[in-house]
């Protein structure tokens, strides 16, 4: 409940790679932890890193003041990660391949799958060209700040073939330069707040994905 990351794939000198594949991942978190955060696996500086094959579960997971309840000054709890790929300097993170992950995620904060880092500034690049796909995603409390498939100050990556059930934004393009992200044949269901969100970024195009609601 208090150990993060779990798995922290850090690369001392350029080049250097990783992989976490065909592992399994069941968590428990306090829920009396309103702040903080929970990374599953979290890559930094790596180029061409791999995650694939992965299941991740997070239960516990506090959610504010009310099932759904956004993540605010008035209505805290603590962010999960499940699989995020970054890097403090352009490029460093480039290439990174989420695949035929399945992740459970109880929690109202944070997301299922991030190419980048949503909290970075102008003039960085991250996990630019990456590809996040096939993947089956599972928010199981509707809370409206946990996503699903981000690209955050990235460049060029590709979200396809993706399932997203009940979180709060599904598909998500966000920052500067996050410029080309491709979003197709994705299958979301149940999104609290936002299916398909551009938020400051160019060119982020969504195409044939399904949207539905179960009732």
């Amino acid at each position: 409940g208090s150990v993060t990351p779990i798995m922290n794939i850090l690369a001392a000198d350029a080049g250097e790679t990783g992989s976490v594949t065909n592992s399994t991942f069941n968590i428990t978190n306090d829920p009396a932890a309103l702040t903080g955060y929970i990374d599953v696996i979290r890559f930094i500086a790596v180029p061409n890193a791999v995650a694939s094959g992965n299941t991740i579960t997070v239960t516990g997971a506090n959610v504010g003041s009310a099932t759904g309840a956004a993540c605010d000054a008035a209505s805290e709890c603590r962010h999960v990660r499940a699989i995020k790929s970054y890097s403090a300097s352009a490029l460093d993170s480039s290439g990174f391949i989420a695949d035929d992950n399945t992740i459970t995620i109880e929690a109202a904060n944070g997301v299922m799958i991030a190419a980048g880092d949503d909290g970075t500034s102008a003039g960085d690049t991250y996990s630019a060209n990456g590809r996040i796909s096939n993947n089956t995603l599972t928010c199981t409390n509707t809370g409206t700040s946990l996503h699903g498939v981000m690209f955050a100050w990235s460049q060029g990556g590709r979200g396809y073939g993706n399932k997203v059930t009940g979180c709060g934004i599904g598909l998500l393009s966000k920052g500067q330069p996050t410029r080309g992200a491709l979003f197709s044949g994705n299958i979301l269901e149940d999104i609290w707040e936002s299916y398909a969100y551009a938020k400051g970024s160019v060119g982020a195009r969504f195409i044939h994905n399904n949207f539905a609601v179960s009732n």
